[in-house]
C-alpha cells in the first residue's frame, strides 16, 4: 500500500491484518492497493518514467489539496 501520513512522509509497505488506531490518526491518504501482476509494481514499474512521472505527479496533487481517504483513481 502506498500512502502519505499528515507530515507529508510517503510510505510504501505491504499491509497484513488491520491498522492500528495510531496509524490512521497520522494517514493523510492512501492510493488503491497495488496489486501484483498489474503493472503497478516490480521491475517494469520502477524502470517506466511515464508510470512514475504520473504517481509522483497524483502524490504531489493530493498532497497540495489535503485529499483525504483513498484515491482509487489518478
Amino acid at each position: 500500500m502506498l500512502y502519505v501520513d499528515q507530515h507529508g512522509n510517503v510510505f510504501i509497505e505491504c499491509v497484513t491484518g488491520g491498522w492500528t488506531e495510531n496509524r490512521l490518526k497520522d494517514l493523510l491518504f492512501r492510493f488503491e492497493v497495488f496489486p501484483q501482476g498489474w503493472g503497478y509494481v516490480g521491475s517494469a514499474a520502477a524502470e517506466d518514467d511515464s508510470h512514475l512521472t504520473t504517481l509522483y505527479a497524483a502524490l504531489l496533487h493530493n498532497w497540495q489539496a489535503k485529499t483525504t481517504g483513498c484515491i482509487n483513481s489518478w
